[in-house]
């Protein structure tokens, strides 16, 4: 099969890829192995692409969608701003289907495929990487670009979700559920004596981590509620809160009112605030490997690959019981606790904290359960398969 991906980050090929961008790139890695051909469509950007592969590359005129310009508008003009740059890379890529046959266009974000399917009439698979519930949707903005999420997935030729929860929100769309897999390989843990004392941390510090950006909906006030409750049970306690101060992958040069709140909230706490790491530096390895526990207490997510790369790196996993997180988590790797339940959240780290056993045990299963459930060539099989169906009805 010939099929298009089609990216519209600006990152594709680089180390600034962000999270989608990594799955697209991760896909085609995938594809190409397999023998398919991949052509990449993505926006012009004065970076460096050091990472293509064997795809071809096509690059054209817009604004990368994580430009802090783009972002920084507000109201009206933003609205109008995303959607004309939104409109500009859409033609591009009509531009580029015309030029050459593909048997499958893949999308990425839905504002692509649904500008694709409403003004060029093309028919894609659209990869719902999330969805946000609608009891979520308190601005009108929100609930606007709601109804035109739902309007893309019913007239995708099929829709991909990472999680079931999508599939039952759906109706009767044609949804198939694959959750993201991750390079397992790349996440190894080093020795944790070591670890710790490379960062400067007592070897008989309870360190928790959490990996996520400070930003509401992934419920770092709820954990710093937690902290507060374990306090003067748990005297060795540490909690590490690692991500961007903004609230967003893109945009790190700011801190944001929330995360001013949660430095007010985490006064006088064991609580420190790393900032934003990247997941493929040295210091990430260090951080997770010196750490006990790794905990994600999101008030939605839509599925979390974090948690994967924890558990790869093994680290037991405590998490919301909440969007595409519940189909990563076993007994045997982790626990899941209430949405926004403090009261629970604590219990479940003070049970670690009192069974010690109880993360060694874990920590021999983490591993082996996500290269079983979770790498990227299962998953680009079971997207073939998908693909295939498509391709030979066309």
């Amino acid at each position: 099969m010939h099929i298009l991906q089609i990216a519209g980050s600006g990152f594709y090929g680089s180390e600034e890829m962000g999270p989608v961008t990594s799955d697209i790139y991760n896909l085609t890695r995938e594809f190409i192995k397999k023998g398919h051909k991949v052509t990449v469509i993505d926006i012009k950007n004065d970076i460096q692409r050091s990472k293509l592969l064997d795809e071809e590359f096509i690059e054209v005129d817009a604004i990368p969608r994580s430009v802090a310009a783009l972002h920084k508008k507000t109201g009206k003009e933003r609205f109008f701003k995303m959607w004309l740059n939104e409109y500009r890379f859409v033609k591009a890529v009509d531009t580029q289907t015309k030029k050459q046959r593909f048997d499958i266009l893949m999308v990425h974000e839905y504002r692509t495929a649904f500008l694709l399917q409403l003004l060029f009439r093309k028919g894609l698979i659209y990869i719902c990487h999330t969805w946000t519930p609608a009891s979520m949707k308190r601005k009108k903005l929100g609930a606007l670009y709601q109804v035109i999420h739902r309007w893309v997935v019913h007239h995708s030729t099929v829709t991909i979700a990472l999680g079931e929860y999508i599939k039952d929100e759906m109706g009767r769309a044609n949804v198939e559920v694959i959750p993201n897999g991750i390079q397992v390989q790349q996440f190894s843990s080093m020795d944790k004596k070591q670890a710790r004392a490379l960062l400067g941390f007592s070897e008989s510090d309870f360190i928790v981590i959490c990996v996520a950006r400070i930003h509401h909906i992934k419920g770092i006030h709820v954990l710093i509620e937690a902290v507060q409750k374990l306090v003067g049970q748990i005297p060795t306690l540490r909690l590490l809160l690692v991500g961007s101060y903004s609230g967003s992958f893109n945009e790190r040069e700011y801190v944001s009112d929330y995360t001013k709140d949660m430095f007010k909230k985490a006064e006088g706490l064991p609580v420190e605030f790393m900032g934003f790491v990247s997941n493929q530096s040295q210091k990430f390895q260090e951080l997770m490997s010196a750490s006990d526990l790794f905990v994600l207490p999101s008030i939605f997510e839509p599925q979390g690959l974090v948690v994967l790369e924890a558990m790869a790196m093994n680290l037991p996993v405590i998490a919301s019981d909440v969007g595409g997180i519940r189909q990563m988590i076993t007994p045997e790797v982790g626990y899941l606790f209430p949405l926004a339940d403090a009261d629970e959240l604590a219990n479940r780290i003070r049970h670690f904290y009192i069974h010690p056993d109880k993360i060694e045990e874990m920590s021999h299963h983490c591993r082996r359960h996500v290269e079983t459930h979770f790498n990227w060539e299962s998953a680009a099989e079971k997207y073939l398969q998908v693909l295939s169906k498509v391709a030979n009805h066309a």
